[in-house]
């Protein structure tokens, strides 16, 4: 287990600290320092950066502009054998992830950060809905300390839904999820696939030789109908190739159950049936109070982060 130092208890560290301090990432943390006396004194036992070398760690993390700055100084004292990473990358390192999976979750940080910028929130329940090898529900579990118990995906790629059971703890659902529930068909991205996330409902125009199967799909009022015991769902991914409006309209009224959601959405047609664009997502979500906080379009489609307004700070961030 490496033994790891943690230089700057400013507001990066804060970000990360639940994550840093997690066992599951397998190091000891062995010292906190800051320069700042004030910082200092905020964290049991943190010390003055001179006497962190006599703990002797394997590692040092910190914030990424002292990285440079700290490995001079390291240098200096003849102590290159101690590595400097910053928080960020480190946390990228440590992260369990299927080697098929749709990058390793830490693009989910952004709206991590930008929750805890602009509300109050503790966020201690997850939901993803179209989870890929849940590489992302990860993240967000070890981000916000949630318990396994408390996180919920779903993913309709049977294949992949097994490989969250066997690396994962959380309540795993190998169902596809729309406004109804019944049985639906699954076009079924190919196992050697780049992008093992393309599994769809939709036709689009490069699935006409994929392989299809009928499955199971369930629309989440249903599913919540039968699941009291889900109170609220603090955050919501949802990420479907198509159906992500036929998603959260599933929900119904749940919605008001729900507090932060980010999902994709179509910005342009490419697929063949009824079809529903980023401008029926917004208006949806409008219509339950929530406000759009950051938004991004690549191509056809486009990732989007929204907030329940009543959780917004008052001022800077709400009009």
């Amino acid at each position: 287990m490496d033994k790891i130092a943690i230089w700057g208890l400013g507001k990066e560290f804060s970000v990360w600290k639940t994550m840093l301090e997690s066992e599951e990432l397998g190091v000891t943390i062995i010292a906190y320092c800051d320069k700042d006396e004030e910082k200092r004194q905020a964290l049991d036992n943190a010390v003055d950066p001179s006497s962190l070398l006599l703990f002797q760690p394997d590692m040092i993390l910190t914030s990424f502009n002292l990285c440079g700055e700290i490995t001079m100084e390291l240098q200096r004292a003849g102590c290159n054998n101690i590595k400097v990473l910053s928080f960020g990358e480190f946390i990228g390192t440590r992260l369990r992830v299927h080697e098929k999976a749709v990058g390793n979750g830490m693009h989910m940080y952004r709206y991590c950060r930008e929750i805890m910028e602009r509300t109050e929130l503790k966020v201690s329940s997850v939901m993803e809905i179209g989870a890929n090898y849940g590489q992302d529900a990860e993240f967000l579990r070890l981000f916000w300390g949630v318990d396994n118990d408390h996180v919920y995906t779903f993913e309709a790629n049977e294949r992949i839904s097994k490989e969250i059971d066997q690396r994962y703890k959380y309540h795993n659902y190998n169902l596809a999820v729309s406004d109804y529930t019944g049985k639906i068909v699954l076009n079924l991205v190919d196992n050697e696939s780049e992008n093992s996330g393309l599994s769809s409902v939709k036709n689009y125009s490069y699935t006409g030789d994929w392989t299809r199967a009928e499955i199971n799909c369930v629309c989440m009022k249903d599913f919540m109908d039968e699941h009291k015991e889900i109170d609220t769902i603090d955050f919501l991914k949802v990420d479907v190739e198509g159906v992500d409006y036929e998603v959260l309209k599933g929900f119904g009224n749940y919605l008001d159950k729900v507090k932060v959601i980010q999902t994709e959405a179509e910005n342009l047609i490419d697929f063949e049936g009824e079809h529903y664009l980023f401008t029926d997502i917004a208006r949806l979500l409008m219509d339950f109070g929530f406000e759009l906080i950051t938004y991004d379009l690549a191509r056809l489609q486009s990732d989007s982060l929204w907030i329940k307004r009543e959780l917004l700070k008052k001022g800077k961030f709400q009009v």
